[in-house]
């Protein structure tokens, strides 16, 4: 027998993306939204956040790494010209928090991030047309690692379970 429910017996596996709004930003389109992994449907191991960047900011400041894999797609915003891309991002990405590349965006990219690969700031130095942002993670849960130091200067590694 079907659930009742708008999809029949699969209902608890759709999930309408609302809008979010958060304080207002200049470099960011309100409204964006977000795929909140396991929060939104249970059971799930995948997460996502749809932004439009409109102006320079850096975006994700501190280096950090993910126990799961990461991507990040760059387009432009206007659908379906997505290949008209106006900017210039500059990703950084490596082994080592203190040696890391920096990669830069001046087209239509998908960046992977592998397990454990350190990644950060994302700086947005040029928007000449607003970026469409997505940032796909194989995880149901937030969650990153942030190096720290104590006041001998050794470092020590935490995990940030983020906010949403």
């Amino acid at each position: 027998m079907a659930e009742n429910g708008k999809y029949g017996p699969y209902t608890k596996l759709f999930l309408e993306i609302q809008p979010e709004r958060t304080e207002p930003a200049q470099w960011r389109a309100e409204p964006y939204g977000y795929f909140k992994g396991e929060e939104d449907i249970p059971g799930s191991q995948f997460r996502m956040g749809f932004q439009v960047i409109k102006a320079p900011v850096v975006y994700e400041e501190e280096p950090h790494y993910h126990r799961e894999e990461q991507y990040y797609v760059f387009l432009d915003h206007k659908l379906p010209d997505t290949f008209g891309f106006d900017a210039e991002i500059e990703f950084y990405m490596g082994e080592d928090p203190d040696d890391m590349e920096k990669i830069v965006v001046t087209k239509p990219t998908v960046i992977r991030v592998p397990p454990n690969m350190w990644h950060g700031p994302i700086v947005f130095k040029r928007v000449g047309r607003p970026v469409f942002m997505q940032d796909p993670m194989f995880a149901g849960r937030p969650g990153k690692i942030k190096r720290r130091f104590d006041s001998e200067g050794k470092a020590y590694y935490i995990f940030d379970g983020g906010d949403n």
